[in-house]
Parts: C-alpha cells; structure tokens; sequence
C-alpha cells in the first residue's frame, strides 16, 4: 500500500495544475488575507471620510475647528458648503456625514450625523468626536448638545454589489472556456470549421455567448440588492453601459488568456490564479476600500477594477465617462488579440 500510496503522490507532484491548486493557490489566498488583517490592526488601519455640511457662522466655525484638531488619524474630515438637499444621496462617497444643524450656534448645538458606512463602533466613536469638539470649542464639560443619527444602506454593501459578482463571472468563464477548449481538443473546432463556419466566427459566437452570460450574472445580482437590501441604482443607463463594458473585458481578457495558453492544461495552470488576482483587485474578495493601499491602487490599473468602481459609482448616482471609456478601449484591444490568436486554434 506504502509503494503506491508514495507513486501515487509522485503522480500528483508531477502534475503542474494539482501543484499549483495545492501549494501556490493558498499561499496567494492567504497573503490577501495576511495583508488585510495588518492593514486592518496598523494604526493607521481603515480611514473613514467624513463630510461636515451646514451654516457657517463663528460659533460653527469653532466647533469644524475643534473637530479638525480633534480628529485622529483613522478620521479624514472634509468640510463641505452648505447643503441641505438629499443629504443621503448627495455624499455617497463619505462613510458618514455631519450636518450641523439650522441655525447653529452655542446656544442651539444641534447635530445631525449619517452613517454611509455603518462599521462596528463609528457610531458610538464620532458622538465622542462631536461632543469632545463642541466642548473644546465653546469651554464647557457639558455642552447642551443634541445629536441625532441614522444609518443608510451601507456603503461596504453598495460598493461590494458589483466587486462580487466580477469574481464569480471570471469563474464561470473561465469553467466554460476549459471546457470549450477541451471540445476543440477532441476536434469540435475542426468539424465546424468543416460546415464553413471560420475559427474567428467561433471566437466571436463564444466570445458574445459569454458576454451575455456573464452580463446576466451581474444584472442578476443588481436585482438582488434591489429587492432585498434596498440597494436601488440611481444612474439606470450609466450601470448598464459599465457592466455590459465590464462583462465585455472580462470574456475578452479570459478568451484572449486561452488563446496564448493555448491547451486546456496550461489555461487549467493559469486561469485560476488569474481570477484569484483579478478578483481581488475588483474588491470581489475583500472590498477595495479595506484592502491596503498599496493593493487597492492596483485597482485603477486593472479592468476588474474599472468595472466594479465605475458600476459602483452608477450605482450611487454618478455617471463614470472616463471608466467606461477606457473599459470600451480595453475591450477593443483584447478583442483584436483574441480574434489575432483565433487561426492559431488549438494544440491537438
């Protein structure tokens, strides 16, 4: 039992995809991990950005001062002209935002504060940093101070609603293209080709086949977040235009990739390493804004990432002309080099 116990174990250690799904895969996945949970103990950790919106005046002109001195590194305060229109919707891209109220002063210190971002704690955290301000500002223990606060959908939710379906659509392509290569393996390429029907107009027929999977995926979950957690996109248009444009570079990308690999074996080697990256640089693993920023810059460069931050942001009403831009662009320059590989076909 020993001698083929140890052959078979031979076998598996010759087998480059085995290898790699046993040693490589997990050490990646934990470094994600690894990397996260010290950027989440480091001091700086997590920096929440909070808007303070309202009149000013002296006395709240003290009291943003106090604030900003107050403030510790985990806090980045910005402070905003006054708006008091759709608050909730206005300043999406803060964790939280602090309206002073109507007609602040020392004697009427009313505060408003939203949550975009519920974490565990930010709550109870900035009452301290409004009741610490207001006293430093206006030299009192015990400053007559209202506070009045509520919580939106959370804003990890909101923008996690696209990052995750990006991770599970590369790996729906990626199944389906090995088993697509393992077809042509077996000749199916060849026997098509034989109807008059060229490698190219394979290519494309598969490459539109996975866009439309892939699309109906993610618009899948949009209906999901709607129905269930509230998650309602306001720019309608703009987060079609972006996942279609997504849904295009993510079938591209992974079509293109099995085209250079060019046998089911070495795209069995590479894919899912490939989608491990590319997942996490679209927040599909850990959302982006709790990555640390050395990995969370990487996003900018990849086109997962331009997908989840441009649905992201359609779906918190703002429009992402340049994302979905440069997605098209990458669209275009992956769908040239995969239609260039296509008369390559496979290895048989």
């Amino acid at each position: 039992m020993i001698p083929l116990a140890t052959a078979i174990l031979r076998s598996f250690l010759r087998d480059r995809s085995t290898l790699l799904m046993a040693i490589v895969a997990p050490i990646s996945f934990f470094l994600i991990f690894a990397l996260f949970y010290r950027h989440i103990d480091s001091p700086t950790g997590v920096q929440f950005r909070i808007v303070i919106v309202g009149d000013t005046n002296p006395d709240s002109d003290l009291f943003v001062e106090a604030m900003m001195r107050r403030h510790d590194d985990h806090l980045e305060l910005v402070k905003s002209v006054k708006n008091n229109d759709d608050l909730e919707n206005r300043y999406l891209d803060f964790d939280a935002v602090v309206h002073l109220g109507d007609n602040f002063s020392r004697d009427h210190l009313s505060v408003e504060m939203i949550l975009n971002t519920p974490f565990p704690g930010m709550s109870s955290a900035l009452r301290t940093l409004v009741f610490a301000s207001s006293a430093e500002a206006f030299s009192a223990k015990n400053p007559p101070l209202t506070i009045l606060d509520r919580t939106t959908v959370g804003g990890l939710l909101r923008s996690s609603t696209p990052g995750i379906p990006v991770l599970f659509v590369l790996i729906a392509i990626s199944s389906l293209i090995a088993r697509g290569i393992a077809d042509e393996e077996f000749g199916l390429a060849d026997r098509i080709c034989s109807l008059g029907v060229s490698r190219k107009t394979q290519l494309l027929a598969r490459i539109v086949a996975l866009t439309i999977l892939a699309s109906a995926q993610m618009f899948l979950i949009y209906l999901i977040a709607a129905a269930l957690f509230g998650i309602f996109p306001i720019a309608i248009i703009s987060l079609i235009a972006a996942t279609l444009a997504g849904s295009v570079a993510l079938t591209t990308f992974m079509v293109t990739l099995a085209g250079l690999c060019r046998s089911r074996a070495r795209f069995a080697l590479i894919a899912p390493i490939a989608t491990l990256i590319l997942g996490t640089l679209g927040g599909g693993i850990i959302p982006l804004k709790l990555l640390p920023p050395a990995i969370a810059s990487l996003s900018n460069f990849s086109f997962t990432g331009w997908t989840t931050i441009a649905c992201a942001k359609s779906i918190d009403g703002v429009i992402p002309f340049q994302l979905i831009g440069i997605l098209i662009c990458f669209d275009v320059v992956m769908l040239w080099i995969a239609t260039s590989l296509a008369p390559r076909g496979t290895s048989h």
